[in-house]
């Protein structure tokens, strides 16, 4: 017999929002998470996440969209803001492949976008400096998601609702059992009708125990913070937007973020990620120092593009994504239990968007009408898989 109508299995920020929608439903869930809560081993932790409707796919841009409202709607409920408006700047050389092809998705979509050349950059924000060939666009609607804080304020509201959490619980089996499906760790079993896996950089390995093997990677990012010569010039509180940069680099791609100064006070943080400059890595393995190439693209970028940042950093941190090969989501049933769902491989962008892949996840479970087309994210893409 079931003691639960539904049991998530991951309390990152999707896991988190997918319960919560169940149990706002009156649904009787429980949530677990392999570490005391709340930890900084996952994804879904830290001071900040970046939500942009800058995208090339539609069906990003429209759950970027629905997203928008449900951090407002979490704001509402919680009296406390998670979000800051600074909007975000995409830079890129020539040929400008990327921004026109989300230019173009933004305009069949009614997304409020504008170009930039150097000139009005240089006008507008001069602590960026970029060569001349260099242009931008303003995705003016974008910003800063605490994301700390949202975590904590998901799972509260989860609590209100009647869920359950139960951390340091590793999950290692799952499976059906008649009309059931048992979750077992290495002390307890749990029941329930329908169960989400939402084990964030663990997917692959738990994933493969239930017989479902993807072509999931798990990729640290690396992160520092910069020291800042005049705090006017990059202080959030006076309208300074972050930047992204996708640049190729031979066999692969690196992806640069740099975020006003709003985590540490006096710095800005300079984030990156890509192959084939960082390396594939366990997820319990991190948390080893940065690589000495990777130190010198991130210091090297800080010299040549922010003149009122000394390239020095004063704290070096690590993150840790799990990486589809296409670099899109996966939210779906899983193949051979019809009573399990899998949210998983968001490679990178899935913060921002977690109350909806997690709305997605809940009604798979309560076999409820999509809110969102998913085909772009079903399992079955993966043809080489093994399943």
């Amino acid at each position: 017999m079931a003691e639960w109508d539904a049991i998530v299995v991951g309390a990152g920020i999707v896991g988190s929002w997918a319960a919560f929608h169940l149990a706002s439903q009156g649904k009787k869930t429980l949530l677990l998470d392999q570490f005391p809560l709340p930890h900084t081993r996952g994804s879904s932790n830290g001071p900040t996440r970046m939500i942009r409707a800058f995208y090339e796919e539609k069906e990003y841009m429209n759950l970027v969209a629905d997203s928008y409202a449900w951090w407002t709607k979490l704001e509402k409920m919680s009296n406390t803001r998670v979000f800051d408006n600074t909007g975000v700047l995409a830079m890129q050389a020539p040929p400008f492949s990327y921004l026109k092809a989300c230019s173009e998705t933004m305009k069949k979509n009614n997304v409020k976008h504008w170009w930039m050349d150097q000139v009005q950059l240089s006008s507008k924000y001069p602590m960026f400096k970029y060569g001349q060939d260099y242009k931008a666009i303003m995705d003016p609607g974008a910003g800063v998601l605490y994301s700390n804080k949202c975590m904590q304020l998901v799972q509260e509201l989860f609590r209100k609702s009647g869920g359950v959490i139960r951390d340091a619980v590793k999950v290692t089996g799952v499976k059906e059992v008649g009309n059931v499906v048992e979750v077992s760790s290495k002390y307890d079993t749990f029941r329930g009708k329908k169960v989400v896996l939402c084990p964030g950089p663990w997917a692959k390995e738990l994933l493969s125990a239930t017989g479902l093997n993807l072509p999931l990677v798990t990729m640290p990012g690396r992160q520092a913070y910069f020291k800042v010569k005049d705090e006017s010039m990059h202080d959030i509180r006076n309208g300074i937007p972050i930047v992204i940069e996708e640049m190729n680099v031979p066999e692969g791609y690196q992806f640069i973020i740099v975020k006003p100064m709003n985590e540490f006070p006096g710095m800005v943080k300079v984030a990156t990620r890509g192959q084939p400059l960082i390396k594939e890595a366990h997820p319990d393995e991190r948390d080893k120092n940065m690589e000495p190439e990777v130190y010198d693209a991130i210091t090297q970028y800080v010299k040549r593009h922010l003149p009122y940042v000394d390239p020095v950093p004063c704290i070096t941190e690590n993150c840790v994504y799990t990486m589809t090969p296409d670099a899109g989501y996966i939210v779906d049933k899983h193949p051979t239990m019809s009573k399990v769902f899998v949210g998983a491989g968001f490679s990178g962008h899935g913060f921002k968007t977690a109350p909806v892949t997690g709305k997605l996840l809940a009604e798979m479970a309560l076999e409820q009408p999509l809110s969102h087309e998913v085909s772009k994210w079903r399992i079955n893409r993966f043809q080489k898989s093994k399943l």
